[in-house]
């Protein structure tokens, strides 16, 4: 477990702007966010419409190691609806 966090690259109320992932997440379908960057570290919070979300954890993975577990708690029915998808070596 990590417990010293580089610096942020960007303000948590950015972690999640996307419409269509707020409300997946208002609803209980998106628990995860990945990004280029760091947002927010564990324990901070952040509000979508009135409800308030915690940071749980901040890890470090590689996108290739995504799978259809992960886009599902992203919001996503499945990995290959990702915009972001790449190939694996």
């Amino acid at each position: 477990m990590i417990t010293k966090y580089p610096t942020k690259t960007c303000e948590i109320n950015q972690l999640v702007t996307h419409q269509k992932l707020v409300d997946a997440s208002i609803a209980g379908l998106k628990t995860q966010q990945r990004r280029d960057g760091l947002y927010a570290y564990p324990n901070e919070t952040f509000e979508l419409e009135g409800i308030t979300f915690v940071i749980t954890t901040v890890e470090h993975q590689r996108l290739g190691d995504m799978t259809n577990i992960h886009a599902q708690a992203e919001g996503f029915p499945s990995f290959e609806v990702l915009s972001y998808k790449c190939m694996r070596i």
